[in-house]
């Protein structure tokens, strides 16, 4: 995993991808962080400043125009589609897709579904 504030071989770097706290952002190697894609660290919410540290796994995927809030975590190999909000604390297990606003885990429905 990258040290805070280092993208460790990160593919798919597109512009436009905003991280405006870069000291409180760790992404791991071969994350995609598509267009218009945000992960933002902090939060006016009733008048008082508040912010967290995210981690991105390695080998996540952030979809275009996808907003991460602060205090995340999404484990290797999680994806968070276009357009969708990941809500601050949410913890995303490994190879999960995210999607909505709020972004809510997609179940594969089963066989015969």
């Amino acid at each position: 995993m990258a040290g805070a504030g280092r993208a460790d071989r990160a593919q798919g770097v597109r512009r436009r991808c905003a991280i405006p706290e870069k000291t409180l952002v760790t992404i791991g190697s071969n994350v995609a962080l598509n267009a218009g894609s945000t992960i933002q660290a902090h939060s006016l919410e009733d008048g008082t400043f508040k912010s967290d540290h995210i981690t991105i796994g390695p080998g996540c995927t952030l979809g275009t125009s996808a907003f991460v809030h602060y205090g995340v975590t999404m484990r290797e190999g999680a994806v968070l589609d276009a357009d969708s909000f990941l809500m601050k604390g949410e913890e995303v297990p490994a190879r999960a897709r995210y999607r909505g606003n709020p972004a809510r885990e997609l179940r594969d429905p089963g066989p015969g579904a």
